[in-house]
Order: C-alpha cells, then structure tokens, then sequence
C-alpha cells in the first residue's frame, strides 16, 4: 500500500515539473517574441527606427557588438 502511494507521489511530482518546465521554457519565448514584435512596430510607427539605425552606424563599438551577435545565432 506505501509503495503503491510513493510510486504514485514520486510519477506525479516528475510529471508537475516537466509541465512546468516546459510552461515556463514555451511561456517564456512566445512571450519574448510578442514584446520583440509590439516593440518593433511602436518603432517603426514612430519613425525612431531610422534614428536607432543611423546611431548603430555611427557607433563602431555598437556596431561590432552586432556583426558579433548575428555571427552568435546562426552557429
């Protein structure tokens, strides 16, 4: 009978956390996505997106920092 129950208890707490996790690494990403994509288009409404561009190229720090991060997604 106590065997039957911490079998039980020990599938269901392994259960609980791979939902979770996967809430949390799913939830996490759309919800990335979604603030990536409202943002961009406030900018883009606003006409601030020209102005963010013309500062990443006159920054060459910045603008190295990029060319860095592009590299680093697609490997």
């Amino acid at each position: 009978m106590i065997i039957k129950f911490i079998k039980f208890l020990v599938i269901t707490v392994i259960l609980l956390g791979a939902i979770g996790y996967a809430v949390y690494y799913f939830g996490t990403n759309i919800a990335s996505e979604k603030i990536m994509e409202t943002v961009t288009t406030e900018l883009e409404n606003s006409g601030e997106i020209e102005e963010i561009k013309k500062t990443i190229e006159n920054d060459p720090e910045l603008k190295s920092y990029l060319e860095e991060a592009k590299t680093a997604n697609t490997d």
